[in-house]
This record gives structure tokens, C-alpha cells and sequence, in this order.
């Protein structure tokens, strides 16, 4: 029988995965991959929750289909539709409210929970829970993670105008404070060497603000 790696901890763990209010079909679709759900499962962890924003959740060429994608695939393609008062099948579709989730399920198969919605008026709560945070590379996602004090992983949305977010990214990875996936498809490598990684990061520093409140202070008394 495989043992589990030392560095895999026995409680309950959660990743948490936020695309923000922009479609990264991508990253989503590799969050679902087998690669990265058996990664997952390896390092304990045993609850998804993603805010998938404007995912389509449409098959991708060359995408592996997984129990998990296909589930969440036909909870979409219902969006829709009524919920059903007697519905005692794994997924729960709710008619399309921005808090509401699409698709849940808690049951034998690996992850034990996956929560997928779109949109939340806040994603402090989740973000809290998270033992790992997995984003986009927007800036208030990733200072809101990083004043948290989680560890995070940020995959770069190319698509954007400017390729802004990878400046950003890259200059906080050079510093250690994240870890970046040059492109979602390296989420599930990057996911592999994580316990390494977690070794190799540094809180973001608290700003010094003495300099600004001694400016403002001298404004006012002069």
C-alpha cells in the first residue's frame, strides 16, 4: 500500500479557486482535470470550493473528461432550470442567482465536497477557510489573499489586455510571496511541488506608515 507523503496533515483541508468577475475557462477546466483532483486527494485535501464566474464549462480538444467536470458540465447546462423539491440526486442546481451555488455535491466519490458558484457580494468567507488559495492574477484578489496570510497560487490570464496581471505576479513571486503558474495548464505541476514551495514563501511585509502619518500631522499643525 502507498504511504502518504510526510507533509500530508489528517484533518480536513480546503482549496478554494476564484476566476474573479472575468471567463478563465482554463483554469477552471484544469481545476477539474484527473491530474489535479488525484494531486489534491494526495496532499489531503478533501473540499473544493470555486467561483467560477463566466465559465461556460464547455468541452476543451484534448480535455479528459472526469466524473467531477461532467457532473458540473450537465449542472450548468441546467442553470435554468426549477429546483426540484425532491431532488436526492449528489448535484443541486439553483435558477441562476449571483450567490447562489450551481452545483454541489458531498458524497463517497473524491473530493468529499465541491461547491461551484458564480458570483458571491463577498468571498472573504471562503477565502478564510481556504488551506490554499488558487486565482486569477488580479491585484485585489491577490493582496486580499496575501494580507490573509494564505498561501497562494496564481495562474496568469494571458487573454487580458497588457498582460498586466503576470507583472504583478512575477514580481510578487520574485519575492517569494506567492507562487505563479505561467499559464493555468501549469496548476497541476505547480500543485506537485507545493509542500516544497510552502517552504519557500514570505508573509508580505506590513507597510510602515509612520512616514505618511508624521507627513499628514505636520500638514495639519503648521
Amino acid at each position: 500500500m502507498k504511504e502518504k507523503d510526510p507533509e500530508v496533515i489528517k484533518r480536513h483541508k480546503v482549496v478554494f479557486i476564484s476566476v474573479g468577475t472575468t471567463q478563465f475557462d482554463e483554469l477552471i477546466d484544469e481545476c477539474l482535470s484527473a491530474a489535479f483532483l488525484e494531486e489534491l486527494k494526495r496532499q489531503g485535501f478533501n473540499e473544493m470550493i470555486i467561483q467560477c464566474g463566466h465559465y461556460k464549462g464547455a468541452m476543451r480538444p484534448h480535455m479528459a473528461e472526469t466524473a467531477q467536470s461532467s457532473l458540473i458540465r450537465e449542472a450548468l447546462a441546467n442553470e435554468d432550470a426549477p429546483v426540484k423539491e425532491d431532488n436526492v440526486d449528489p448535484i443541486t442546481v439553483y435558477k441562476m442567482e449571483k450567490h447562489e451555488s450551481l452545483y454541489t455535491t458531498n458524497q463517497s466519490d473524491y473530493p468529499a465536497t465541491i461547491e461551484l458558484y458564480r458570483f458571491k457580494p463577498s468571498l472573504h468567507d471562503d477565502q478564510m477557510k481556504a488551506d490554499l488559495i488558487i486565482s486569477h492574477g488580479g491585484a485585489g484578489c491577490i493582496f486580499e489573499a496575501l494580507q490573509m496570510k494564505k498561501p497562494l497560487m496564481v495562474a496568469v490570464n494571458h487573454s487580458l489586455q497588457d498582460d498586466h496581471q503576470d507583472e504583478l505576479a512575477l514580481s510578487l513571486h520574485s519575492q517569494h510571496h506567492l507562487i505563479r503558474c505561467p499559464s493555468p495548464f501549469h496548476v497541476s505541476h505547480r500543485l506537485k511541488q507545493l509542500p516544497a514551495l510552502l517552504q519557500t514563501l514570505k508573509p508580505l511585509p506590513t507597510p510602515n506608515l509612520a512616514p505618511f502619518q508624521s507627513l499628514v500631522l505636520q500638514t495639519l499643525y503648521e
